[in-house]
Parts: structure tokens; C-alpha cells; sequence
């Protein structure tokens, strides 16, 4: 599902049998975890294909049954973490794009949920309020840049799906939330590793990308996270074509981190439509 997302977002149409037959294996093993149902909604919603709704609608409905009392997502079983609501999120953004309907109280739960995986915010040199997100939010919670990233876009997701439906306390929250972990990354971005984590490299660069595009910020601070995180991958391009650095690349192969570098670098959150 990730593959074929970046394969469209890159340009491949639809309709090109690469497209069509990496569908039909989905439609032959449906999705029964986070991840995968996140990235098969990306996906397919990408295709823009009416046959298709249907379909899209039916995993909307499961990733909402999936969501826990405090908001967030687990793969569904387990402890909940902010590396899988931030899956689901994206999937049911793309879902509801197509006109699938979203319960109001799910982005209510999940912009109240991602809230607790903040740190509690710490004064920068300047004395503007920083806060990072973290993965769980056991204490102490520790921010990172990939889950700082995440946070920052699933709340900039939730604005989106609440803009006229929520209160002025949620709304202030919120804000202020998003306010701090802008400043979090503007005080700790590199785009050569995942700020105060290492690996998750690849995953974290693409975090980057939907985190500034959602943002519709240029600039983290005074970087420029696109021409910088650009400028990185192309270097970084090895002779197949594919990307990956071991071991900050972590568990993840070559396929997933070659998607996720075509993803950033094609601004795919808020890119072009896919060509028919």
C-alpha cells in the first residue's frame, strides 16, 4: 500500500497495471493492522476511482472501531502510541477528502488524545514556550523529532476537521500546543538524523514533510526544511535508484524508506493530483 501511494504520488497513473494489480492484492488480504489500513487508505484514496469508495468507506468504519477511550491508536491490540494514531489519522484525513463521513467526536477524542504526548514545555533561549511530542505518553516523556512531526500534523488535521465544530478552550489548546512544538523543532531540526532519537531516519524526514506542508510553513525556525531535507536525500540516492543508511534507517528496508523518500521529496501530503 505504501509503495503504490508513492508510486502515484510520483506520477504513475491509476489505471497502470503496476496500480491495478498491487490493488487486487490488497482487496485479497485486507488490512488488520494500523499501519497497513492507514497506508491502504492513503492509497487508495489517492486513486481516486469511484469504484473504489466502497471500499474506502468500509475502512474508515474499522479504523474508527479501532480508536481507544483516550483517543489514540494501537496496532489495534497493545498500548496505544503516537507512531500509529498518526497512521490512522493520515488514513482517515484521506478518507474523508474522498466525502466519507468522520464522526466529529473521533477528531475531538484524538486532538485531546495527542495533547497528553507532549512534554510539558521548557523556555528556549528567547523565552518562547517549546514542547516536544513523545511516542508514549508514560513519564518522563521524552520528545522526538519523528513524534514531534506527528503531533504537529495530527493536530493541524484535527483544526481542519473541526474548523466551526469546537470550543473556544479546545480551540486555544490547540493552538498553543501546535505553538510549542514548532518551537521544539525550530530549536533541535537537522534533517541528517531524527532529532533525539537517531534512527527512524527515512520515517522521521517524511513526518517532516506532512508536519511542514499541513503547516503551510516554509521554515522551522530559520531552516528550510524542504530545500535542506531535498538537497540531503538527492546526495543520498544510491545506483538503483533506492534509498537507505544502515542503521539509521532502523528495521526499516529499502522499499519502505525508498517510498518515503519519494514522498518528501514530492511534498505528497499537499502535492498534484495523481494523472488518470
Amino acid at each position: 500500500a505504501l509503495a503504490l501511494y508513492a508510486l502515484m504520488k510520483s506520477g504513475l497513473p491509476s489505471k497502470h497495471p503496476v496500480i491495478q494489480k498491487g490493488f487486487s492484492f490488497l482487496k485479497s488480504s485486507p488490512a488488520v493492522k494500523t499501519y497497513s489500513l492507514g497506508c491502504q487508505m492513503l492509497a487508495v484514496a489517492e486513486a481516486k476511482d469511484l469504484v473504489h469508495l466502497p471500499w474506502l468507506e468500509e475502512m474508515a468504519a474499522d479504523m474508527g472501531s479501532w480508536q481507544l477511550r483516550g483517543g489514540m491508536w494501537a496496532y489495534p491490540e497493545g498500548t496505544p502510541d503516537l507512531s500509529c494514531t498518526q497512521y490512522a489519522a493520515f488514513g482517515l484525513r484521506a478518507a474523508a477528502k474522498r466525502g466519507i463521513h468522520i464522526p466529529t467526536y473521533l477528531w475531538e477524542k484524538l486532538a485531546k488524545g495527542v495533547m497528553t504526548y507532549q512534554e510539558k514545555r521548557n523556555l528556549s533561549s528567547s523565552g518562547t514556550p517549546a514542547a516536544g511530542f513523545a511516542y508514549r505518553n508514560g513519564l518522563p516523556i521524552n520528545g522526538t523529532g519523528s513524534m514531534t512531526t506527528s503531533g504537529l500534523a495530527v493536530l493541524e488535521i484535527c483544526q481542519d476537521a473541526l474548523e466551526g465544530k469546537m470550543g473556544d478552550n479546545l480551540r486555544g489548546r490547540m493552538n498553543r500546543s501546535r505553538e510549542m512544538g514548532k518551537e521544539w523543532m525550530a530549536r533541535n531540526f537537522t534533517v541528517h538524523s531524527n532529532p533525539k532519537k537517531g534512527d527512524q531516519h527515512y520515517y522521521y524526514l517524511y513526518g517532516l514533510e506532512r508536519a511542514g506542508s499541513l503547516l503551510e510553513a516554509s521554515m522551522f525556525g530559520y531552516r528550510d526544511w524542504y530545500w535542506e531535507g531535498a538537497a540531503f536525500l538527492v546526495g543520498k540516492q544510491g545506483d538503483n535508484g533506492d534509498w537507505y543508511d544502515y542503521p539509521s534507517s532502523g528495521s526499516q528496508g529499502r522499499e519502505i524508506t525508498t517510498c518515503f523518500a519519494l514522498l518528501f521529496l514530492n511534498r505528497a501530503t499537499l502535492g498534484p493530483s495523481t494523472r488518470q
